[in-house]
C-alpha cells in the first residue's frame, strides 16, 4: 500500500468525542484494511507533513482499536513521522491525526503519506520501547531510527551457551546515542555513554549465558531530522586467555591459562580482575603493551587482594616488571584513559 490524503485542521467542535483526555476535539480517522501474506509481518510507515501554529500528534491502532504507537515531540509548525511500524496481525487498523494545541489549520492542509513493505530483520520494527516487545535479533545488522528524546529501542540476544557479543551502535552525525545492556531477569549489566554526538558507542566483549537485551536511547535532544542508527552485533565463543565482563571485583575476575592475557576497556575508569594461579611461590615477568590512545595502570596484588605493585603504561608503549605470585594473586587493569576499540596485551611467563 503507497498513497497519501490530505486534511485540515478544523475549528469545529466534535461533539461526539466523549473522551475524557480530549472532550470535543476535533480528530482526522483514517482505516486501512492489512493483510498479511503467509503470516509475515509488515511495515507501516507514516509521515505528517508540517502545518504553521499546529503542533500535531499521529497516532496508530490495531484491529479491535488496541493503541500501537504515538508521537508528539518535534512541537508547533513541525511534521510528524511514525516509520517501522510492526503489522503483526491482519485487520482493519486505524490511524488518527489531531492538533495537540487545540488549533485550527483552515488555510493549509496536512498531508499524510502512507506506505506499507515486508519486514526482512535488517530494521527495527516498532512498538519496541520495552523490554517485553524487543525485536530479536537475527542479523549482523540492524538500522533503527529514535523518533523523539524519550523514545527507546529495545532488542533482544537470544543465546544458552557462554558467548561474548561485540555491540556497537552508529549514530546519524546529529545523534547523541547510548546503550544499556540487561540480562534476562532485566538487571542492568552496562551502561555506555562514553562517546558525543555522532560517534560510535561500542560494548567489545558483553558476555552472557542467557538472553540479553539492548536498549538504544538518546541522552541529549533527538535532532529535528536525522534520528536514524545502525546496531551491529556480533558473537563468539569465549577464547583462551581473554577476559570476560563483568570482572570490576575479585568476586568475579577471570581465571586465565596460558601466558597471554587480553582484555579491553569497556567503559570510562573500567577495571578488569585476572585471577592469576600456580602450584607454589612462582617469579614472573609482566609484559604490558597499552594500545594507542589508551593509558592504563596495571597493579599485581597478595592472595588477599593487597596491591604489591603497580606501572601505567600509555598507549602504543611497553612495560615490563617482574613481582613474586605466592601461589595465588591478581592482575588488576584499570583503564586510565580508554580505546573502546581494541584490545590491551599482556604477556605472563616465568623468569
Amino acid at each position: 500500500m503507497n498513497g497519501e490524503v490530505s486534511g485540515h485542521y478544523s475549528p469545529a467542535v466534535n461533539r461526539l468525542n466523549k473522551s475524557e483526555k480530549n472532550p470535543g476535539r476535533e480528530e482526522d480517522w483514517f482505516s486501512l484494511d492489512l493483510r498479511l501474506q503467509d503470516g509475515k509481518p509488515l511495515l507501516l510507515d507514516l509521515e505528517l507533513t508540517p502545518v504553521p501554529d499546529i503542533d500535531p500528534e499521529l497516532y496508530v491502532f490495531g484491529p479491535g482499536m488496541r493503541e500501537i504507537l504515538s508521537v508528539n515531540g518535534l512541537g508547533t509548525g513541525q511534521g510528524e513521522a511514525l516509520r517501522g511500524i510492526g503489522i503483526t496481525e491482519s485487520g482493519v487498523h486505524y490511524v488518527m491525526v489531531a492538533a495537540r494545541n487545540g488549533l485550527a489549520g483552515c488555510e493549509i492542509p496536512y498531508v499524510l503519506s502512507i506506505k506499507t513493505r515486508d519486514y526482512d530483520f535488517s530494521g527495527e520494527m516498532e512498538p519496541n520501547n520495552d523490554a517485553s516487545l524487543a525485536n530479536i535479533i537475527q542479523s549482523d545488522e540492524i538500522a533503527g531510527r529514535l523518533s523523539s528524546a524519550r523514545d527507546r529501542d529495545f532488542f533482544l540476544v537470544k543465546t544458552s551457551e557462554l558467548r561474548v557479543l561485540r555491540i556497537e551502535a552508529v549514530p546519524s552525525p546529529e545523534l547523541d546515542i547510548a546503550l544499556n545492556v540487561y540480562d534476562a531477569s532485566k538487571k542492568r549489566l552496562y551502561e555506555i555513554n562514553n562517546a558525543g554526538k555522532g560517534e560510535h558507542e561500542i560494548i567489545p566483549n558483553a558476555s552472557s549465558r542467557e538472553d540479553l537485551f539492548i536498549e538504544v536511547l538518546t541522552r541529549g535532544a533527538a535532532p529535528a531530522e536525522d534520528t536514524s542508527y545502525r546496531l551491529l552485533v556480533s558473537s563468539r565463543s569465549p577464547a583462551p586467555g581473554f577476559e570476560i565482563e563483568p570482572n570490576d571485583t575479585r568476586k568475579d575476575a577471570t581465571y586465565v591459562q596460558g601466558d597471554v592475557i587480553t582484555g579491553y576497556s569497556t567503559k570510562k575508569n573500567d577495571i578488569d580482575y585476572i585471577l592469576l594461579e600456580y602450584g607454589g611461590r612462582a617469579r614472573q615477568c609482566f609484559t604490558v603493551n597499552a594500545v594507542k590512545g589508551a593509558r592504563l595502570k596495571v597493579s599485581v596484588t597478595d592472595p588477599q587482594g593487597n596491591v604489591v605493585r603497580s606501572v601505567t603504561v600509555n598507549g602504543g608503549a611497553e612495560k615490563k616488571f617482574y613481582e613474586m605470585i605466592d601461589q595465588k594473586g591478581y592482575l588488576v587493569i584499570k583503564s586510565l584513559k580508554e580505546n573502546y576499540f581494541e584490545p590491551y596485551v599482556i604477556n605472563v611467563k616465568p623468569e
